[in-house]
């Protein structure tokens, strides 16, 4: 489109007219052609993006408008009256899509560290949150135990590894039902269980059941 209007500018403009703002303008241009081109190695499918690729796309024609109209293709007035009218909607998705964006990221970050705190098999907080949480610890009172599921390696060697993942994934529901702002309980590896009480009055209790 730059070089359309350049040529249509050389053919019937007045090339005396040629000032600093068509050089401005076509960085401008430039800069946005490259934001726009570089947004597709963007590897999603949200819909936001593709709103934000619109309002990119809007906001690159609204600094066309001026080009043409600093070249004497267009009446100024004209020019800068069709501009604001591209210029708005632009403004608009884009931070429509740029709010969307938030969300995403803030969705996806905190995803990403759910599932490095979590071990997949038990649900249960993995070793890597326990040891946050033991950070945490330091200057505050509490109880930590190791449990272990018995002979679990004849469960292994009897029925299979299988069963022995069923074993620990439904022991890892039943520890769930015990955790609190109190009780911290995460999978530590194998059939070892860590479990971390805070309320000192009443670990003991939590311990038995």
């Amino acid at each position: 489109m730059v070089g359309l209007l350049f040529s249509l500018y050389l053919v019937y403009g007045n090339t005396g007219r040629l000032n600093f703002y068509f050089f401005i303008d076509t960085c401008t241009v430039s800069i946005m052609t490259w934001v726009i081109r570089k947004s597709f190695n963007i590897k999603s499918e949200e819909e936001h993006l593709a709103v934000f690729r619109i309002g990119l796309f809007l906001l690159l024609n609204s600094s066309l408008t001026p080009m043409a109209g600093g070249l004497a293709l267009l009446e100024r007035d004209v020019a800068s009256l069709i501009a604001a009218v591209l210029y708005m909607p632009a403004i608009l998705l884009i931070v429509f899509s740029f709010n969307k964006f938030i969300k995403y990221v803030n969705y996806s970050y905190e995803s990403v560290v759910s599932m490095s705190f979590t071990d997949e098999l038990t649900g249960l907080p993995n070793r890597r949150h326990l040891n946050s949480k033991l950070r945490e610890m330091e200057g505050r009172e509490g109880i930590i135990c190791i449990a272990d599921i018995d002979h679990f390696k004849k469960i292994n060697d009897t029925y299979g590894h299988e069963m022995g993942d069923n074993v620990l994934r439904k022991t890892g529901i039943i520890l769930r039902g015990f955790t609190s702002e109190e009780v911290f309980i995460s999978h530590s590896g194998g059939e070892e269980f860590v479990i971390v009480v805070f309320d000192t009055l009443s670990a003991e209790g939590t311990i038995k059941k």
